[in-house]
């Protein structure tokens, strides 16, 4: 996320506003460009001569006055409308130049001398300029010509280009690597598994009705609810219910072998109907779904006008860069927030659960079980993420921008850490990361693993237990004041993204808000206390420890207040939008306390809707329509920042922006997000906790029966999350 916050700062602060007068310095502007270009693009060096080919070829193009030369200037980028706006990127048409044979599109990025209207003295711009030339050019050619080519056949003969880099479109855009190969493979083995296991049950069921002596007439039954009681024994060793339909699945016995059991552990038919399941045992937390899923939307609202802010805007300053004054926005500003919702209720499930275990066993924790079981939960599904990043997602479109899709070099050096999660400390910088936006999961298992310190006391003693939680409270504020004020941090989101721009410049080791504060566990733990806090007294409150009664007055007064800290969390930096700056004292206190205050407000609200206080927000929240949507959240989160970069890195153009335009791809890309979450959760996530169970049954119990259901696979869309 944070690299999208630099991106969105060059891109939509670089505009001039009023009398040429500009808010970002074009100077960052220029090394932004400059960084980019590392990445995929060819410098130019003037040392190396353009090739004999190239020249041969660019020439016979001039001088015969082909059907192409046309092409070739009517397909390159030329001067639009709105450069004072912010237009600074005139790409040109990719597919026509693609189209015809012999050429080639290339995307440049050039350091030209212009002097701006009101401005006594020539500035250095970087523009982002799309041109057409022959086949038979290199990107160094083009980078080394950039001059010629322009004055040859656009004209600007008085633009002087002080540096360029360029990348050439290819097809297929790189040549297709062994992890390519290695992962289309693995995708259909899983889809080959999903069909097998769904076979085998299909297989199963018939068996059943054959042994049991049934006719052939009557073994369609269990298609439908109507079979009965004595039926439904001998066919059913699963069942789930979902909107008044009986889904009957094959019983799973001592007669089963285990191949057909790790078969059917990747049934589609299995795995869909449990995540679409609505029923719920009598102690969850109903609301939790619905919090679940708004949240996960509020993060794919964030991040689809930050990506959308990635791609070269035709009206930077009065559509993105305005926007952000006003006070609806600030919702989408601060859809920080939502990652804090995330690890609020991270930190409740692992103490309202644990209590249980913990109570099962007078105490005892099964160490290897805990940690096991979570990273193994995680981590399959992760790494296949990372394989889709790296192998599959780069041929998946075509575009002038889309060079910045194919190298992943971070993540060919620093995959392990995400593995392990500690993508968080290694890189030492977030921008370096593998997947940028699973530092979250870093933060969440390092949470995880420390958990036991405060649950194991605060199941002996409650006191105790408050005490460490606290003391880990007041460090994490100690620390993050100290880092706001050392550093000189500012909460304000614009001045983030400017010195997030500052960092990105070439031998920088600026110090960021972003890797000091955003992605580091001891200043985003508080939520999960808080969480914690409230997971114990859930637990404590449903076996009767504690009674607890609230008056409606109470009750009203509770709204009233966890409301109140909500939208000042939210809503408190809508001055800075304006130029009033907060001073020293107000940055720290923010940064300190407002995760706090929003881990305060959800407290309430969970417990206000678990206890009859919630009203007609309770019966929303717990609406059992966001129960299979919350069981995908994970997959979700994981998937939605390779769809917005398929969505938009593949324009052939620059995007006009407006929140009506964002909204419509807001809808578009969280309900691709869910579908494409919903084939990596039967593929990979439940299949992998279904062998989890299964090698667990195998290892410890071999005389034991089945487990009756896959219920607790639930606790995959709720622990961490």
């Amino acid at each position: 996320m944070y690299r999208c916050v630099c991106l969105l700062a060059v891109t939509v602060l670089a505009v001039f506003v009023g009398h040429g007068e500009c808010v970002l310095p074009l100077s960052s502007l220029q090394d932004f460009h400059r960084q980019r270009s590392a990445l995929g693009l060819t410098k130019s060096n003037h040392t190396t001569p353009v090739s004999e080919a190239c020249t041969d070829a660019f020439l016979n193009l001039l001088l015969n006055e082909t059907g192409e030369l046309f092409t070739v200037i009517d397909a390159a980028g030329k001067l639009g409308s709105g450069f004072t706006d912010g237009n600074i990127a005139w790409l040109g048409a990719f597919d026509l130049c693609r189209s015809v044979p012999g050429l080639q599109y290339c995307y440049t990025v050039i350091d030209v001398n212009l002097k701006l209207p009101g401005s006594p003295n020539a500035s250095l711009i970087p523009l982002q300029w799309g041109l057409c030339t022959v086949d038979e050019c290199s990107d160094l050619d083009v980078a080394n010509s950039i001059q010629e080519i322009l004055n040859l056949t656009i004209g600007y003969q008085t633009m002087n280009v002080v540096s360029s880099a360029v990348h050439c479109a290819k097809d297929p855009p790189k040549p297709h690597s062994t992890g390519f190969y290695i992962t289309v493979t693995l995708c259909f083995v899983l889809a080959f598994l999903m069909l097998s296991g769904w076979c085998v049950d299909i297989y199963m069921r018939f068996a059943a009705k054959r042994k049991a002596g049934q006719s052939l007439a009557d073994r369609g039954d269990y298609l439908h609810d109507n079979s009965t009681a004595d039926d439904t024994k001998l066919i059913t060793g699963n069942r789930t219910e979902s909107n008044g339909m009986a889904v009957h699945f094959a019983s799973i016995s001592q007669d089963t072998n285990f191949f057909q059991e790790f078969l059917l552990c990747f049934a589609l038919n299995r795995n869909l109907a449990m995540i679409m399941k609505t029923t719920q045992p009598d102690k969850a937390i109903r609301c939790l779904h619905g919090i679940r899923f708004i949240s996960m939307t509020w993060v794919i609202l964030g991040h689809t006008f930050l990506w959308t802010s990635l791609f070269p805007l035709v009206n930077a300053r009065t559509g993105a860069s305005s926007i952000f004054q006003d006070f609806s926005f600030q919702v989408v500003n601060n859809a920080f927030f939502s990652v804090d919702t995330f690890f609020f209720l991270s930190g409740l499930l692992v103490a309202y659960l644990a209590m249980d275990t913990l109570e099962k066993t007078n105490g005892k924790l099964p160490w290897f079980k805990f940690y096991f079981h979570r990273y193994w939960r995680l981590t399959p599904t992760v790494a296949m993420t990372i394989l889709i990043w790296m192998f599959v997602q780069p041929w998946m479109g075509q575009g002038p921008l889309w060079h910045n899709m194919l190298h992943k070099p971070f993540c060919e050096k620093y995959w392990w850490s995400t593995l392990l999660y500690i993508n968080n400390f290694v890189p030492n910088t977030l921008t370096d990361e593998c997947i940028g936006w699973t530092w979250y999961l870093a933060n969440d298992w390092q949470f995880y693993v420390i958990s036991p310190l405060i649950l194991l006391p605060l199941f002996w003693s409650k006191v105790i237990g408050l005490v460490v939680a606290s003391v880990l409270l007041c460090a994490s504020f100690i620390t993050t004041g100290v880092l706001m004020h050392v550093y000189d941090f500012k909460v304000d989101f614009l001045q983030q993204a400017n010195d997030g721009a500052n960092a990105l410049q070439p031998g920088v080791t600026q110090p960021t808000y972003a890797d000091y504060i955003y992605v580091k566990p001891y200043c985003r733990i508080a939520p999960y206390l808080v969480g914690i806090a409230v997971g114990y007294l859930l637990q404590q409150i449903r076996t009767k420890k504690i009674q607890v009664q609230i008056s409606p007055i109470y009750g009203a007064l509770g709204w009233a207040v966890a409301t109140a800290m909500g939208m000042s969390v939210v809503y408190g930096l809508y001055g800075t939008a304006h130029g009033h700056e907060l001073t020293d004292a107000g940055n720290i206190m923010y940064a300190v306390f407002s995760r706090f205050a929003w881990g305060l407000a959800l407290a309430w609200v969970v417990f206000a809707c678990q206890y009859g206080l919630g009203g007609a927000i309770n019966d929303f929240l717990s609406w059992s329509f966001f129960v299979p949507l919350s069981r995908l959240t994970f997959t979700a989160y994981l998937l939605h920042p390779i769809i917005l970069d398929i969505f938009i890195f593949q324009n052939g153009t620059g995007i006009y922006f407006s929140t009506i335009q964002a909204a419509f791809n807001f809808v578009g890309v969280t309900g691709i997000a869910y579908g494409a979450g919903l084939a990596l959760s039967m593929a990979v996530e439940y299949p992998t906790a279904n062998l989890e169970k299964l090698f667990t049954k195998r290892l410890t119990c071999r005389s034991c029966t089945r487990p009756k259901d896959y219920d607790d696979v639930e606790v995959i869309g709720s622990v961490q999350r």
